[in-house]
């Protein structure tokens, strides 16, 4: 259901997208895409929307953190889209931020392939104008996005020094 309702509202934002770029030539296409993430998940942005929608938890309600990179947060993943394609408006996972018994927060997506649908070998997936990285620990192509939270590090960085672990 995610993926039908995403596909028709990625065709509607980027249909507006394309009427608006011929009023303004200076429109960043990074920026763009950027914005049809953001409306693409709004519907699942609060923890028991994305539920709903299938992401579930997972490494046992760990929050991933690096003690001196920073953190990432909670990860919540929908396995149906763990294959070799990645499309802005479908994120594989969903990183939550937020103590236990708290709401938590909508810090950041992953998208995410797996060695086993494109080898560690092959040239890395592509999105945003950004090249995946290699994460050997997982077997997986990674790439984030700090689109709801800022990280003075950069929007594609692995970590975020301004996200908390409980």
């Amino acid at each position: 259901m995610f993926r039908s309702q995403s596909a028709q509202r990625l065709r509607s934002v980027l249909l507006s997208g394309l009427a608006l770029a011929g009023c303004s030539s200076g429109t960043d296409p990074v920026d763009a895409e950027l914005g049809v993430l953001r409306e693409a998940v709004e519907p699942i942005e609060s923890f028991s929307a994305a539920q709903s929608a299938g992401y579930t938890l997972l490494f046992e309600n760990m929050c991933m953190e690096d003690p001196q990179a920073g953190a990432m947060g909670y990860h919540y993943v929908d396995v149906a889209l763990l294959d070799a394609t990645v499309t802005v408006a479908e994120p594989e996972a969903l990183i939550f931020e937020g103590a236990p018994g708290e709401e938590r927060e909508l810090v950041a997506v992953e998208y995410v392939v797996p060695f086993a649908a494109v080898a560690e070998d092959q040239p890395a997936p592509t999105l945003f104008g950004q090249a995946f990285r290699k994460n050997l620990t997982f077997g997986l192509w990674t790439l984030h996005v700090w689109a709801w939270k800022d990280n003075p590090e950069g929007t594609f960085a692995d970590w975020n020094p301004r996200v908390s672990c409980p």
